[in-house]
């Protein structure tokens, strides 16, 4: 990799990092780390260490692309540290970009997010990525089951996506991510540009897990996000390239009455199959996903959830019909 140039017609380049060498002391390596490391630091930590060294490189080869045909470029495991060459302005030649976090269990149940580079690395994705991609259409935001995203809470790790962040876009998909209100104001400033919305295993915070109190849409706090909250203000905000809107979710199985019922897995622009919006937290000691299925499934159907789904859907319905009258 250490000049991408000689292949002028690459057009997708997918970085993975073989943390498999590394995985044992991952942990080690970070577990004392809790300040920012200055850029100084990085700099001696990229002499000094061999993989820290091979960030940086892997980076750099990225500069290179200037004269080929990339136009994707995949990050599917990638340590939880900066590089002295993040922030590249090359990356302005993507149009298709997707990042994974790395995410895992240590092995004694601790997850990957209780640790100080895991939020600090999150946090500052605009500074790494975010406010390079000025061309890009497509774009995937990945937490991990071990490792979601978005959540403002105990080890929480904001994605600082930004009303101004690709402006070109047109299609997002967010996994394993709690919805925020910063993620609705990232929405709406793209209403004329995004066709395409998917949520893959993402969730509302479960407010019950530590208060006892349910997510109600009548006493909820204007600033804890609902999936009706979320669904009514994107719609009020009449996006007006929106055609497509994915829900995908994991089947949860939940037991009623002694036996185990499964909900659905997947839903897709109609809302077929209604049940239940994933509401989830993270634990905070151990920093585990912890979804709401203990629940029974007519408890977890919010009729309020689902008359927000209906307000989004209307407008998407509406787009398309637009859309078909105009051809």
């Amino acid at each position: 990799m250490s000049n991408l140039a000689l292949f002028p017609n690459l057009e997708t380049l997918t970085l993975h990092f073989d943390l498999e060498k590394v995985q044992e002391g991952y942990f080690l390596l970070f577990l004392e780390d809790q300040e920012e490391e200055t850029e100084q630091q990085t700099r001696e930590a990229e002499a000094k260490q061999a993989w820290r060294s091979l960030q940086k490189q892997t980076f750099e080869a990225i500069t290179s692309m200037n004269s080929n045909k990339c136009r994707e470029l995949i990050v599917k495991i990638w340590p939880l540290k900066s590089t002295s060459v993040f922030g590249s302005k090359q990356m302005k030649q993507l149009e298709s970009f997707s990042f994974e976090i790395y995410a895992r269990d240590e092995g004694a149940g601790w997850r990957t997010n209780t640790l100080f580079c895991f939020s600090h690395y999150v946090e500052n994705l605009d500074h790494y990525f975010l406010d390079a991609l000025t061309n890009v259409t497509r774009l995937t935001i990945s937490g991990h089951e071990d490792g979601p995203v978005g959540l403002r809470e105990t080890y929480e790790a904001l994605v600082p996506l930004k009303p101004e962040h690709v402006p070109k876009l047109r299609e997002l998909e967010m996994r394993w991510y709690f919805i925020q209100e910063t993620f609705v104001d990232f929405l709406k400033a793209h209403s004329a540009t995004l066709e395409r919305l998917t949520l893959s295993k993402c969730f509302c915070i479960d407010q019950s897990r530590f208060t006892g109190i349910a997510n109600d849409w009548k006493t909820c706090p204007e600033d804890v996000p609902s999936w009706y909250r979320f669904f009514h203000t994107y719609a009020a905000s009449k996006p007006s390239a929106l055609r497509h809107v994915t829900l995908v979710r994991e089947t949860v199985a939940l037991e009623l009455d002694g036996e185990m019922v499964r909900l659905q897995k997947y839903w897709e622009d109609q809302g077929k199959g209604r049940g239940a919006f994933p509401y989830a937290a993270v634990d905070h000691q151990f920093g585990m996903l912890i979804q709401n299925g203990e629940r029974k499934p007519w408890a977890l159907q919010k009729e309020r959830d689902m008359e927000g789904w209906e307000e989004l859907m209307a407008v998407v319905r509406a787009n398309k019909e637009k859309l078909a009258g105009q051809v």
